[in-house]
């Protein structure tokens, strides 16, 4: 009989961690931070995803959190041994001042018992771990088994895997496949470590560090949250529909009236005069985080996502009992497919229940994802819980709730402060740089190649990059097909397919008689230009 394991580890709570544990390895991050800043050593020498062998391994800037080699980020290398690390950084958005809690918790099923599997989970991985489990087997024999890095916590095996079935195959986490190195590069992107802590910043004043820990403090109270995976209540085949009403969400105390979904107060911009920034760029201000804003609880007794007080809880399952956990922690079979009957009603069912983002009601043996900040009485697909900025699934269903809409950390912090296109950093001071449709720190403001600052000076932009003259003319320059030299910005130019000239009457003329074609009309041959038929005949004989 084919078996479904469930694991529980890095629990912030009750799993194989402790919580006075758990936090303990939190706090730690300030001391290993240290030693990364000064010298960048993890993730040193890590591949290029992206890149392959055009790119020697990863050597970090030493403030712009990019690859000195390929100019790629850290997301993008293939990183090993960093689960801990992204432990601690999600632990400290749930840290223990707060209700919400974060579990990591993986599941091993069969691959038969998985009806959405990627038709490719690395076979060489696949047929390594048969042998392992059973020996008595040759490789690739037997019912191979899929491994889950993250499932969502509090779900029971049935709904963790119904819910996985319905997200894109390419984004689910499964040991060895795209979706798994996509929650990781996901769980970078989405929620920067240095969006949290100012010890992982460049250079804040006490100022902008006292600012930046109000903002952190402001969002862990009254946007963040974890989404919690429940099956929708149906209405069978012949029966009558009754929503389940779920209690509100209590509201914190001496805060009556206050509930999940309220609109946001506003956030003010600072009014005194920013001073101008660099080159052709246009001053910027701002002030700090307003207070108050946006004006959420959270849950005092329940954690989020976790409590089935504050939920209606899940309806029976078709076929009888779910699976049950053994004393070994090992879950039985998954129950078998409904009988066409009871599919055939499954089919038809219909729910009230309708997803925020798509508009779609939600149908028989869905699972949605609630999130108790935007109020008990939304919900979303599997595949639809995404950011509404970069519209992607939210990692480990960690979500921002701000204005009744849902964003991954970076987009939720982009909506109130400006972020540096340099070093990637939100800016806190009042004074900044704006300029190639970004914002900069003032000392940010330099060539993207040698780091020369570009205050006063003449730049380039390439892709939205700032280049000094000198290395846009290394990098990008085109070479004059006539002397050999080459062009450089903003020095006049012209070309024709492959081929570049100064456009002056030292290069741009006639191959064989040496007149100016500036402004004339030319007939190319052969990388030469002439002035006539009879000037190319004479030459290309």
């Amino acid at each position: 009989m084919a078996e479904t394991v469930v694991s529980r580890g890095l629990d912030t709570t009750d799993g194989d961690l402790d919580t006075s544990d758990a936090y303990d390895s939190i706090r730690e991050i300030d001391t290993s931070k240290k030693e990364v800043t000064l010298g960048h050593e993890i993730g040193a020498g890590a591949p290029c995803l992206k890149c392959g062998d055009a790119c020697t391994g990863l050597d970090l800037h030493f403030w712009r959190k990019i690859c000195k080699v390929c100019k790629c980020g850290p997301e993008d290398h293939r990183i090993i041994g960093q689960d801990r690390e992204q432990f601690r950084k999600i632990g400290r958005l749930f840290d223990e001042v707060h209700t919400v809690r974060y579990s990591l918790n993986t599941m091993t099923v069969s691959r038969t018992q998985f009806l959405n599997a990627p038709e490719k989970v690395e076979e060489e991985k696949i047929n390594n771990d048969i042998a392992k489990k059973d020996e008595s087997k040759p490789n690739g024999d037997g019912d191979a088994r899929i491994t889950f890095e993250w499932v969502p916590d509090g779900a029971t095996v049935e709904t963790a895997t119904r819910y996985m079935e319905m997200l894109p195959m390419e984004s689910q986490p499964i040991e060895g496949t795209q979706g798994a190195d996509l929650r990781k590069k996901q769980m970078h992107v989405q929620l920067p470590a240095h969006d949290q802590a100012p010890e992982l910043c460049q250079n804040l004043s006490d100022k902008e560090v006292k600012d930046m820990e109000d903002f952190v403090k402001e969002y862990k109270e009254h946007a963040v949250g974890i989404g919690m995976v429940q099956p929708v209540q149906v209405k069978a085949a012949g029966s009558s529909f009754q929503l389940a009403a779920a209690p509100p969400v209590p509201p914190k105390p001496n805060k009556k009236g206050v509930h999940p979904g309220a609109p946001d107060d506003d956030v003010g911009a600072g009014d005194s005069p920013a001073p101008n920034g660099y080159g052709t760029s246009s001053p910027a201000k701002q002030g700090s985080p307003a207070k108050g804003s946006p004006a959420h609880v959270a849950a005092t007794d329940a954690s989020v996502g976790t409590d089935q007080e504050y939920w209606p809880p899940p309806p029976p399952v078709i076929n009888g009992d779910g699976p049950q956990m053994t004393s070994e922690g090992v879950v039985t079979d998954l129950p078998p497919s409904p009988t066409t009957s009871t599919a055939s009603a499954s089919s038809t069912s219909s729910s009230k229940w309708q997803c925020v983002k798509c508009g779609e009601n939600m149908s028989g043996g869905d699972v949605a994802v609630f999130a108790e900040r935007a109020g008990v009485d939304k919900c979303w697909h599997p595949g639809c819980f995404r950011c509404t900025t970069c519209n992607e699934l939210l990692v480990d269903l960690i979500y921002f709730f701000k204005g009744d809409h849902i964003y991954c950390g970076r987009h939720y912090a982009d909506t109130l402060k400006p972020r540096c296109a340099a070093c990637d950093e939100l800016i806190f001071a009042l004074s900044y740089t704006q300029a190639e449709d970004g914002n900069w720190h003032v000392n940010h403001f330099c060539c993207y190649e040698c780091d020369t600052p570009l205050g006063g000076q003449q730049y380039v932009a390439k892709n939205s990059h700032p280049y000094c003259m000198d290395c846009h003319s290394q990098k990008f320059a085109k070479m004059c097909t006539s002397c050999g030299m080459k062009i450089g910005a903003g020095v006049p130019r012209l070309s024709h397919n492959e081929h570049h000239w100064h456009a002056d009457d030292d290069c741009f003329r006639c191959s064989n008689c040496k007149t100016t074609l500036v402004g004339k009309s030319f007939l190319p041959k052969e990388g030469y230009i002439f002035c006539s038929t009879k000037c190319k005949k004479q030459l290309l004989r």
